[in-house]
């Protein structure tokens, strides 16, 4: 008589440890470009919080406000909502950030100064994101575009 022996042959199992192992590799290699995307899209959504928070203090406090670009070549911004409060905004390392003028806002007039404008570049994406301060009206136009 033959004894029947039930179970997985080495091919089974060499399949099964085929599919797991490339399922692991996939998500290995997509993990930090989904991490890098839900970073810059933080930054710019908080970036966008911020600049309505500044706004809203120059209209409550009856002072002025402002954020720039901490100093050339830093990685931070500031928002200075008043003479106690401020607020950092680190830049992820994978945004370019061109033309960061001061831009300052007050109850009475908005933004204060001429027309203002702020780059970010994204070149892992190949996006640019631009922000248009309107002059005097305390608004921004956002656009987003493929880079040149």
């Amino acid at each position: 008589m033959h004894k029947k022996y039930d179970g997985y042959t080495v091919i089974e199992m060499l399949l099964v440890l085929l599919l797991v192992s490339l399922f692991a590799s996939v998500s290995i290699v997509f993990v930090p470009r989904v991490q890098e995307r839900v970073t810059v899209y933080q930054f710019l959504n908080q970036f966008e919080k911020n600049i309505l928070l500044t706004q809203q203090s120059s209209l409550f406090s009856d002072e002025f406000t402002e954020f720039y670009r901490e100093a050339e070549g830093e990685r931070r911004l500031v928002f200075d909502l008043d003479h106690e409060y401020r607020i950092i905004l680190p830049i992820p390392p994978v945004l370019k950030v061109s033309d960061f003028p001061l831009i300052r806002f007050s109850k009475d007039t908005g933004n204060m100064g001429i027309s203002r404008k702020i780059l970010f570049t994204w070149k892992n994406e190949q996006i640019e994101v631009l922000y248009s301060f309107l002059f005097g009206k305390g608004h921004y136009e956002k656009q987003i575009s493929p880079t040149k």
